[in-house]
């Protein structure tokens, strides 16, 4: 099961990335769809990267048009520092020539990253670009005749830069994160500059003014700004984005009406959470997204007649929309269930139906998988909960199983966790009952006047890890009254906050009798090692300084401090860039005999993206909580091994009972 699930075709990124950029594109005929597909290929580390077209009247019917080139991974600016390393894959957009007889896209080959086309009848294709830098985007001119990109040679020249002063040595300055790299990150650089190439005859210049507008930022679901919708009658349509400091979900929803007049849309579900208007085929009424619900869990579609009523939901679903577009009066989308991977549907939206279009994935299908269950309820501080419960495959009524817990997003399909390292699936059929967590919303959102309060609202008194340590400790105490799980067999597991999440809940309600984590942790000496930049954003929304150390503070977060009181047996698995900070934890706790592990996986980042190294994360997880919360070993050597030197650990703290796990000859991979 951890390989069928490495091994899912992926349409698109699994995080959202590059400022919105499409998945997929309709062609200018509306017949056909063109996407990258993406496959992780454990054993040779690598991904199988293909570009397709989807006939949309011809369902199933795809084409392969190009294959190869190695991952795009997105990198980004951070507080600062350009071209911050990431394990995300970058969307590709592919972009149709205006006749719908090519495609073109981004590809990686040779260490550069250049614009490519292939015919979309799948009889060939070539590169397109030799820049000598990366190409970030790029658009294709309204006649067909050229393409439009853009790069940053600015980035390249300043990392020159900084590779000359190797020779003398590197300041410690502003531009380091220590944790990160030894080396300084480029500062500034980072504007795009734009050229446009003749695809007729090769010849590049800089572009003018005009090519330089294709370049309209897109927006993220959530604070559309503008997007302005034409419809038949030539009326439009948009979104009004929060004003000052409003919250980001404050959008309301506007359009012309027959006389042109504008209209805001006074109804309640015009105002809040909306999202990507778009008018009818008929060019009559305005529809649009929003998210709604109990802690804002659905999605729906609404359409408004601006000339005459109030507008009126259409649609609604608890499962992911990815991405859509309009066709006609349908929407193409990507969509995920919590046991369906993503894949392309065809929504009608006149009579509220669906239809796949291609499902990338279909022996997933043929998998045993355990039963999802939505659950909701309220945390101590009246914060709308809610999570994901699946069952272990084969569950008896009656029985109480161990339990694991998976942060902190639980829309669409549930695979991993934020971050993909806990094999829900995987830990279903062996035997675990598993609770996918969705984060409460921030606990600031409440208490502050405004968007710029938010923050230090949620340190104060640390408010907002005692409302997500609420929301933990009620959905467990759900379990436990429903009879379903062992209360002495709880796992928790976390990436980035969700690691926040199990620091404070092995400190302030040691229920868990084992724990995983993907980085680690935030205790006094990470703000030394984020760098001086990050170091005063902490201390300005309320962190101690690290020259203060203050104890009172740290006594309620730190697992180095609380590092006698720690009884879980804790498991981390660190990217090479971020292990520094968990030297801290890791020391006191090994310091103290405490049951910890740490391994450290090369040229990674937060979010992992080596296959092999997906496999063995995934893996020894399986095996960790197989052994701490059942006693169970697993079967293969490399297992055995693993399991060995656990065994010492678990011998290790003087006056204990040794566990003395059973030996499952189905404990295997």
């Amino acid at each position: 099961m951890a390989d069928d699930l490495i091994r899912i075709r992926d349409i698109g990124a699994t995080t959202v990335t590059n400022n919105g950029a499409r998945t997929f594109t309709i062609a200018p005929d509306g017949k056909r769809i063109a996407f990258q597909m993406r496959r992780a290929e454990p054993n040779s580390n690598s991904f199988c990267l293909s570009m397709a077209v989807l006939d949309v009247e011809s369902v199933p019917f795809i084409r392969i048009v190009d294959e190869g080139g190695d991952l795009i991974r997105w990198n980004f600016e951070f507080r600062g520092k350009v071209g911050f390393p990431s394990g995300v894959p970058i969307t590709i957009t592919p972009r149709w020539s205006p006749d719908g007889a090519w495609i073109m896209f981004l590809k990686r080959v040779d260490q550069t990253v250049q614009i490519w086309r292939a015919r979309a009848d799948g009889t060939g294709g070539n590169q397109v670009t030799y820049s000598p830098v990366d190409i970030d985007d790029f658009r294709i001119t309204d006649d067909g005749q050229a393409i439009v990109f853009a790069t940053r040679p600015e980035l390249a020249a300043i990392n020159r830069s900084i590779d000359r002063e190797a020779d003398r040595g590197y300041r410690y300055d502003d531009r380091f994160s220590p944790m990160t790299a030894s080396r300084p990150f480029a500062e500034g650089g980072n504007v795009g500059h734009y050229y446009a190439q003749s695809l007729v005859t090769g010849t590049m210049r800089p572009a003018d003014d005009a090519e330089q507008r294709l370049f309209v930022a897109p927006r993220s679901e959530l604070v559309t700004k503008l997007a302005i919708s034409p419809g038949r009658t030539g009326r439009k349509a948009w979104i009004i984005p929060p004003v000052g400091d409003q919250f980001f979900w404050n959008s309301r929803l506007a359009a012309q009406d027959l006389s042109g007049k504008v209209v805001e849309c006074a109804d309640p579900v015009c105002t809040s959470w909306v999202s990507k208007p778009w008018w009818s085929a008929d060019g009559r009424r305005v529809r649009f997204f929003r998210r709604e619900g109990w802690a804002q869990s659905a999605t729906a579609i609404y359409e408004w007649n601006v000339d005459q009523s109030a507008p009126r939901r259409i649609y609604s679903t608890l499962d992911l929309l990815f991405e859509c577009d309009p066709l006609n009066d349908t929407l193409i989308c990507l969509r995920e269930g919590s046991i369906e991977p993503r894949k392309f549907i065809q929504i009608d939206l006149s009579h509220r139906t669906s239809v796949t279009l291609f499902d990338p994935n279909p022996e997933f299908a043929q998998l045993t998988l355990g039963h999802v269950e939505r659950l909701a309820w309220r945390n101590r501080f009246g914060v709308e909960s809610y999570g994901d419960l699946v069952y272990p495959v084969g569950y008896q009524s009656g029985r109480r199983y161990p339990l694991i817990v998976v942060q902190y997003e639980t829309r669409g399909f549930l695979r991993g966790g934020t971050g993909d390292e806990y094999p829900i699936q995987a830990f279903a059929n062996r035997g675990f009952m598993i609770l996918s967590l969705q984060r409460p919303r921030d606990i600031g959102y409440f208490r502050a006047k405004g968007e710029s309060g938010v923050d230090a609202a949620n340190l104060e008194n640390f408010a907002d890890r005692k409302s997500v340590q609420s929301s933990l400790d009620a959905g467990i105490r759900l379990l436990i009254a429903r009879g379903l799980i062992n209360e002495r067999r709880i796992g928790i597991t976390g990436l980035s906050d969700g690691v926040a999440t199990v620091q404070f809940a092995l400190i302030h309600n040691p229920i868990f009798a084992a724990a995983a984590m993907s980085n680690c942790c935030f205790d006094a000496s990470s703000l030394l090692l984020v760098g001086p930049k990050a170091s005063r954003h902490f201390e300005a929304v309320g962190y101690p300084s690290s020259a203060r150390n203050d104890g009172s503070f740290w006594d309620q977060f730190s697992l180095a401090r609380n590092a006698a009181r720690i009884e879980a047996p804790i498991l981390m698995q660190e990217a090479d860039d971020e292990y520094l900070t968990g030297l801290e934890t890791y020391s006191a706790l090994a310091d103290a005999g405490k049951k910890v592990e740490m391994f450290v996986y090369p040229d990674e980042h937060h979010i992992k993206w080596q296959p092999a190294h997906r496999r063995s994360i995934y893996l020894r997880n399986i095996w960790w909580f197989d052994y701490w919360l059942k006693g169970v070993r697993p079967s293969s050597s490399e297992g055995i091994a693993e399991v060995s030197v656990w065994d010492a650990l678990n011998a290790r703290e003087e006056g204990l009972p040794r566990n003395e796990p059973t030996v499952s000859p189905a404990a295997s991979q």
